[in-house]
């Protein structure tokens, strides 16, 4: 077995401004780009593709948590 590596994190203090993830930041696009597509398909009386959309938009949600 091997030498044993410690592995630190740091941690924002409070009033500090975090950095946003990449990955994260993608999630929120999609997150919003799938909004403005619910909001184009039920003016448009395309309801059921609204309904797919929009639990599109729930699901990416998730990652933002």
């Amino acid at each position: 077995m091997g030498p044993v590596r410690r592995v630190t994190a740091a941690v924002a203090v409070d009033g500090e401004n975090r950095r946003v993830d990449l990955s994260r930041l993608a999630w929120l696009v999609v997150v919003l780009a799938c909004l403005i597509a619910v909001l184009i398909l039920a003016l448009d009386d395309y309801y059921g593709y609204a309904a797919v959309t929009l639990a599109v938009a729930f699901s990416a949600a998730i990652n933002l948590r």
